[in-house]
């Protein structure tokens, strides 16, 4: 066993380390992806367990500064799940030639990480995409560039770039000094095999091919007060570029349902070594949950992102951003404060075992995930999302209104 099942998060970083080709990554009965050795192949060497950032002590650092975040450029801004900072990220390493790779939505082999080389690669690179990702090519791809002094920036999640940081420091430590590591605020993130068997019941249902999909947009609204709103819908693009499938994730969507219940993730997403205010990165870039609630916030754009500043390295990049983005420092506290994946792993959902045990019986996602949430999905869910996601998009003003009746007493 390279690291306990619980904590594998299906890196690959193991796979890629062995020089025997002796590891591959094989889906277990729910779809995760984890590490399996060929006893015949194996040398006993070892790598694979030094390489796995679970068997390490790696340093945590903790945050510098805080800013809120949006880009300058419409087009960047308005196509970007919050303030459009992954893009202008990526807009920096082009024009400073540095390596860069991103994750691709691709119909019949997942999401995986390819090459950012222009601009126009922003429009697959940058969407949400709340899925697991393979990495596998990342590893020898950011190894092969850093090995020629060349600088380059990753762009992923926590646990991503633990295992890209620990295969790259273990092929040679100075492969890291021109590594700027950013995380993406995670949740947790579904094995590939849970969307793609929604996707083929959508295809069926529709009889339409997917070729693009899309889960979270912004849409004008101006009871937001002169900001943009977050559409969570999931969109899919048929092969004919027509937009055929949009239902709202926050009602009868299973796949999205499932996704915002805390459901269906990876089993080590629910004790995650990096979802603490201590994180392993430069920058740590998401949502900015809590805008205003300790410092007034007066700007009209609303939909912003959270940038976190960890390292030099990390203030480097904010440096960069400065010339394409508004930046506005923040309290320290206010983002720790109201965005609790910045505290604390996501706790699954009280029904997961019944789901699990439905999934393996039927191999039946859709029906697994029914029988799991219908209270949520056809009942109080509606409402209950319908209020938390005002509640979010209203924060400071819901939050001023707490404060003033608990001032009065009405809250204890």
């Amino acid at each position: 066993m390279i690291c306990p099942d619980e904590k594998c998060t299906g890196c690959g970083a193991c796979v890629s380390i062995c020089a025997k080709k002796a590891i591959i990554l094989k889906e277990d009965l729910y779809g995760s992806l984890r590490p399996f050795v060929d006893s015949e192949k194996c040398i006993n060497c070892g790598l694979c367990k030094k390489v796995c950032p679970n068997n390490q002590n790696l340093s945590f650092s903790k945050v510098k500064k805080v800013y809120v975040a949006y880009s300058f450029d419409k087009s960047v801004y308005n196509k970007a799940a919050s303030g459009g900072i992954a893009s202008e990220l990526y807009k920096i390493a082009i024009k400073n030639n540095w390596f860069s790779m991103g994750t691709c939505f691709d119909r019949h082999t997942g999401v995986f990480y390819k090459e950012v080389k222009d601009v126009y690669d922003l429009d697959w690179a940058c969407s949400s995409k709340y899925v697991y990702s393979n990495m596998l090519p990342a590893f020898n791809c950011y190894c092969e560039h850093l090995s020629k002094n060349e600088y380059a920036i990753f762009i992923g999640l926590p646990c991503q770039c633990a295992a890209l940081y620990s295969y790259l420091n273990l092929k040679n430590k100075k492969f890291t000094e021109n590594l700027f590591l950013v995380n993406i605020i995670c949740h947790g993130v579904p094995n590939w095999k849970f969307l793609d068997e929604h996707l083929d019941f959508i295809e069926k249902k529709s009889e339409k091919r997917i070729s693009k999909i899309f889960f979270r947009s912004k849409t004008a609204d101006e009871s937001h007060r002169g900001g943009n709103s977050y559409d969570y819908h999931l969109r899919c693009i048929s092969d004919d570029s027509q937009e055929f499938y949009i239902c709202d994730m926050h009602k009868k969507e299973s796949y999205g349902n499932a996704f915002l219940s805390n459901l269906i993730f990876r089993e080590n997403c629910y004790s995650c070594s990096y979802a603490k205010p201590e994180r392993f990165c430069d920058l740590t870039i998401g949502d900015y949950d809590g805008l205003g609630c300790e410092v007034e916030y007066n700007n009209p754009v609303k939909q912003v992102s959270c940038v976190l500043c960890y390292t030099e390295k990390g203030n480097v990049l904010v440096k960069e951003l400065k010339e394409s983005c508004y930046l506005e420092n923040r309290p320290l506290p206010e983002p720790f404060k109201y965005n609790g994946q910045l505290n604390y792993p996501s706790v699954p959902h009280k029904n997961r075992g019944k789901f699990k045990n439905s999934y393996l019986q039927t191999e039946n996602f859709e029906y697994a995930v029914k029988k799991s949430l219908i209270r949520e999905m056809y009942f109080s869910f509606n409402l209950f999302s319908t209020a938390k996601q005002f509640i979010k998009n209203n924060f400071k003003f819901v939050y001023a209104i707490y404060k003033k009746f608990k001032k009065i007493g009405g809250c204890r």
